[in-house]
């Protein structure tokens, strides 16, 4: 907020999306969920944008959902 009104912002404002792992992006089941699958890869593959997964994991616990959000 600013001066009491909501900042507001278009995709197009957008150029990176950090994103916590644990709790927020995936469940308790650590499942990504579909829907919110497919958002983040359409939004790195088609609209461009950056995502980068932020976790108290190593980095080899992270990439099976960046693999995930990348298609692969």
């Amino acid at each position: 907020m600013r001066d009491g009104r909501a900042l507001r912002l278009s995709l197009d404002d957008v150029r990176l999306l950090a994103l916590d792992v644990d709790g927020t992006l995936i469940d308790d089941q650590f499942r990504l969920l579909p829907r919110t699958r497919a958002l983040l890869t359409w939004l790195v593959r088609e609209a461009g944008k950056k995502v980068c997964l932020c976790s108290g994991r190593n980095p080899a616990g992270v990439m099976p959902y960046m693999e995930m959000i990348r298609g692969e």
